[in-house]
């Protein structure tokens, strides 16, 4: 025969027993949903680093041949603007013949005349 007492402590315990097994289950639940939310987050943060990581070296990439082309276009700028110093400078040159020559015709022209009276008349 069972000890009284026994009895009692048992249908106290499985009476708290059956008191606490909703509240751990629901307890259970609750963080078996707060688990599954924080894994999708975690998914979903990995997708988008990625995505992150991916569109950087893009852009990497996309920087450099930009570096690349304004190179290109610093490099052909400086070279035009050698071709327009010279080109000014051999324009400048040229309008100093021009105006030498333009001053020695100046100079034929008064002479030409005075050439004229002073030659002999031949008959």
């Amino acid at each position: 025969m069972p000890c009284i007492p026994c009895r009692t402590g048992c249908t106290f315990i499985c009476s708290l027993f059956a008191l606490l097994l909703p509240v751990h289950r629901s307890e259970l639940e609750q963080l078996a949903l707060e688990k599954q939310h924080s894994e999708e987050t975690v998914r979903s943060l990995r997708a988008r680093c990625l995505e992150m990581e991916e569109q950087c070296v893009q852009h990497g990439r996309m920087h450099q041949r930009m570096k690349d082309r304004l190179q290109q276009l610093d490099r052909h700028c400086q070279s035009s603007a050698q071709q327009v110093c010279e080109l000014l400078a051999k324009q400048s040159q040229l309008m100093q013949e021009r105006n030498a020559l333009s001053e020695e015709m100046q100079n034929l022209r008064i002479e030409l005349p005075n050439l004229r009276r002073n030659e002999p008349v031949s008959t």
